[in-house]
């Protein structure tokens, strides 16, 4: 099993589609739910699927995992392996973001959290879209162990290549620099 499913705190499963040949029951249900973070916040989440090693999908900036643009991508790699994703802090129906300048180690914090919460059995892949994608690129840089890293249209920017051009933490729900 991928993970202790009474892991998490505040969990609702839920079946989202009829089992198929292309829809495993395993891929249809979503264990959805909210994870109480170290400094107060709740982060929420959904996991869909089973098997190993999980994938761990970041959304793109600003957006959570959640909000429904995914699930197609979601659901198919579901019908494969355990699938989870977060709602970041700020985004989604996570709680809002401490308002401060934060940063990757911030980002990865709250992740290595949520990874522990739903205790979840290493390696994972990790795998995000857009901005997601630098925050698993981020977490596979400094924490283990992980079997793949998957971007999909994401960038690494340089943050100080952003601030000449006006970009300020401030300007994003995630209050990431």
């Amino acid at each position: 099993m991928w993970r202790d499913r009474g892991a998490a705190r505040n969990s609702l499963s839920e079946t989202t589609a009829p089992s198929s040949p292309t829809s495993p029951a395993a891929a249809s249900t979503v264990d959805r739910g909210e994870i109480g973070l170290a400094h107060g916040a709740s982060a929420y989440y959904e996991c869909r699927g089973e098997g190993g090693p999980p994938i761990l999908f970041e959304a793109g900036t600003d957006i959570g995992g959640t909000e429904g643009s995914y699930d197609s991508l979601l659901g198919r790699l579901a019908e494969a392996t355990a699938v989870c994703t977060c709602d970041r802090l700020g985004t989604g129906s996570s709680d809002p973001a401490p308002h401060r300048r934060r940063i990757m180690v911030d980002s990865c914090a709250v992740q290595d959290q949520v990874i522990a919460e739903l205790r979840l059995t290493p390696p994972y892949v990790r795998a995000g879209q857009s901005g997601g994608g630098n925050l698993s690129i981020g977490f596979a840089a400094r924490a283990g162990p992980v079997a793949a890293v998957v971007t999909i249209d994401s960038y690494h920017d340089d943050p100080q290549g952003l601030r000449a051009e006006g970009f300020d933490w401030r300007d994003n729900v995630e209050y990431v620099d």
